[in-house]
Parts: structure tokens; C-alpha cells; sequence
């Protein structure tokens, strides 16, 4: 988890989001946040199905 949290935090993913993808920082925001929040689902999940 913390691997992949590391690719949304760096400053590659606002040069990709803004540069790349022409987002305001808002929308930057909006979008590392969905990616967080997927990610930690995703942990959430693993740990469930490992506990079966």
C-alpha cells in the first residue's frame, strides 16, 4: 500500500494531471483523492479475503 501511495503524492502526478491532462488543482485534488481512496479499499479488501 504504501508503494503504491507513493505514486500519487510525488509532484510526477500533478506535472501528469496538469501538464498531460489540463486539470486545475482542483481537479488534481479531486483525483488523488479518488486514487487514495481506491487504493485503501483495495487494502481493505486483501485483508478480508486474506482472513478466509
Amino acid at each position: 500500500m504504501i508503494h503504491a501511495f507513493s505514486l500519487i503524492y510525488g509532484s510526477e502526478v500533478f506535472l501528469v494531471l496538469k501538464d498531460i491532462w489540463g486539470l486545475d488543482l482542483s481537479g488534481i485534488q479531486d483525483v488523488t483523492q479518488w486514487m487514495a481512496k481506491a487504493i485503501i479499499r483495495q487494502a481493505e479488501e486483501d485483508v478480508r479475503n486474506s482472513k478466509k
